[in-house]
């Protein structure tokens, strides 16, 4: 900010409470939160009345004082309360400037209107009609800077269910194209609905904050390669958007970033639900991005925090999926993973090609033929929880958590495995809380399994299970997390997140064991056969979460 001035907004209303500042600017209604805040921000009105520089305006304040004002002065900043400028001003004019209009009147409508307010301010464009019959109201333009290696922007500007988009992209041409496809494909799949145009350009508020905007040479959105904004009119308002790749194949570059950074990333459980909820923080959009920001409205919260995600299947259609955790983060976290599982399913092909988990003794699992399932039957195979999928730090990770939570799930479903009744541990976290709602006596331990199954009776002759392939104290807090699930399930407005039960099974007799446990791949062929394939969210996500897979059991062999 240094080398930029300040001046205090002449469009922005600004008042002090004693809770903090309340902003209202074309960024929407905005809070700066804290104690003894009107004193500095009445200072900092009468100061900026005039274009000042931040070192000019620190000055004369007590060392001391500089860098909280600083702060709140970047804070103001962001919010629209205070505004920068460079300090020689002067429009950044593009060498050229061409618009490709359409046949639809709203894309006859906004290059008119356009040209109109760049030739009050000299600025150079042409015209050229498309080929292209389109029934939407979209219009497509270009942009190249000044000089003789000018860089070449491309912008995208569409009227949707009242509200103008812009979408402004870098690099190639290819790109530049695919990525404004890309923001079509996921406004179109949003349901909602599209104007006709030339009545409302004409009295669009938004249209000479665009003329200026779109012929800028750089671009500020998400690594400085897409930036997608939407302009309402009530509120009047600006809202950023991340456009998340769901459909185009990423540059080699950006598949090559995603891979450095995953490679240099301290090592990271992906199953962890902090770690999804971190690195999706990005990724979620309610209409660019195939999962929508994670929101809690009407869920009873305590003793777990609840939380639900809308996702976009492939075919358009919004599910809405839950999570759960000790935080609130946990919680979200949980929901964006159940979310990209349930939306990765929903990419499958109609046929899906898909190979044995397990080799037959003496072979390569690569090396055999796929087996064929259509997907609805994979679909009918989750509903019956006879299907797992999971989040992975390798490929075969992932397939090794899904198989484990599978074969755990078919041992309970089977009921034939007894299980030691053992004392309940009352230390666990989590433990307490259960006490609560009811007698806390015994844990249910299963034996002879190649991972951690355990139990917790919620009901009469009813439990939950608990499972983990690496540590059976994992296994214990998930036992205790479904029992707390129950019983919150049981208030209204929560019913979804009721776990499943399973019926109490057989009682065992403790005895040293003769023999090693099953393996993994023996518990589930005693089932059938074992079927796997991965998952993909497109470019984006999978950038971040690369390995998600899933694994489906066809009973009595494919």
């Amino acid at each position: 900010m240094s080398a930029a001035g300040l001046v205090w907004s002449q469009t922005a209303v600004v008042t002090t409470h004693g809770w903090g500042v309340l902003i209202h600017s074309e960024c929407g209604a905005q809070q700066v939160r804290g104690n003894g805040l009107q004193q500095p921000v009445e200072w900092l009105r009468a100061q900026l009345a005039e274009p000042t520089p931040m070192e000019q305006l620190l000055a004369p304040l007590p060392p001391a004082r500089r860098a909280p004002v600083e702060r709140l002065v970047q804070a103001l900043t962001d919010r629209g309360a205070i505004t920068t400028f460079p300090e020689e001003p002067s429009l950044d004019k593009p060498a050229s400037v061409e618009l490709v209009v359409g046949a639809h009147d709203f894309s006859r409508a906004a290059a008119h209107e356009l040209g109109t307010l760049w030739q009050s301010s000299d600025i150079a464009y042409q015209c050229r009609d498309t080929a292209a019959e389109s029934a939407l109201p979209i219009l497509d333009g270009t942009v190249q800077a000044d000089g003789p290696a000018g860089q070449v922007t491309g912008f995208r500007l569409m009227l949707w269910d009242g509200q103008l988009w812009l979408g402004r992209f870098a690099g190639s041409e290819q790109e530049r194209m695919t990525a404004a496809e890309e923001m079509t494909f996921h406004l179109l799949r949003s349901a909602r609905k599209s104007d006709t145009g030339e009545a409302a350009v004409r009295e669009h508020p938004w249209f000479p904050w665009l003329a200026q905007e779109v012929v800028q040479t750089h671009l500020s959105g998400a690594e400085g390669v897409t930036e997608c904004v939407r302009l309402s009119v009530t509120p009047f308002a600006k809202h950023r958007h991340r456009l998340i790749q769901e459909q185009r194949v990423p540059s080699a570059a950006a598949i090559t970033a995603s891979a450095t950074a995953l490679v240099e990333a301290p090592a990271q459980d992906p199953t962890d639900p902090l770690i999804v909820s971190r690195r999706c923080a990005g990724l979620v959009d309610g209409v660019l991005s195939p999962v929508a920001p994670p929101e809690e409205s009407e869920l009873q919260q305590l003793p777990l925090q609840l939380s639900r995600c809308q996702v976009r299947l492939a075919a358009g259609v919004l599910e809405t999926v839950l999570g759960h955790g000790w935080t609130l983060e946990q919680a979200r976290g949980r929901a964006v993973a159940a979310a990209l599982m349930t939306h990765g399913v929903s990419r499958l092909d109609p046929l899906v090609h898909m190979h044995p988990l397990f080799a037959p003794t003496g072979h390569d699992t690569g090396a055999q033929s796929a087996v064929v399932l259509p997907r609805e039957q994979i679909e009918r195979a989750l509903a019956e929880a006879n299907a797992a999928v999971s989040l992975g730090a390798t490929a075969d990770h992932g397939a090794e958590v899904a198989a484990t939570r599978l074969a755990a799930h078919l041992e309970m479903a089977r009921g034939q495995r007894g299980m030691l009744s053992v004392d309940f541990p009352r230390t666990a976290q989590g433990a307490d809380l259960l006490a609560i709602h009811q007698p806390c006596e015994e844990l249910l331990v299963a034996v002879g399994l190649p991972f951690w199954l355990v139990a917790v009776q919620v009901a009469p002759g009813a439990v939950v299970m608990g499972v983990s392939a690496a540590h059976e104290e994992e296994a214990v807090h998930e036992a205790i997390r479904q029992a707390l699930l129950h019983h919150q399930s049981r208030t209204a407005g929560n019913e979804a997140a009721a776990p499943r039960l399973y019926r109490r099974p057989p009682q065992a007799v403790y005895a040293p064991a003769t023999q090693p446990p099953d393996t993994l791949q023996k518990t589930l062929q005693e089932h059938g056969t074992v079927l796997t394939v991965p998952l993909s969210n497109g470019p984006s996500f999978d950038a971040a979460l690369p390995h998600k897979t899933l694994v489906v059991l066809v009973p009595g062999g494919a």
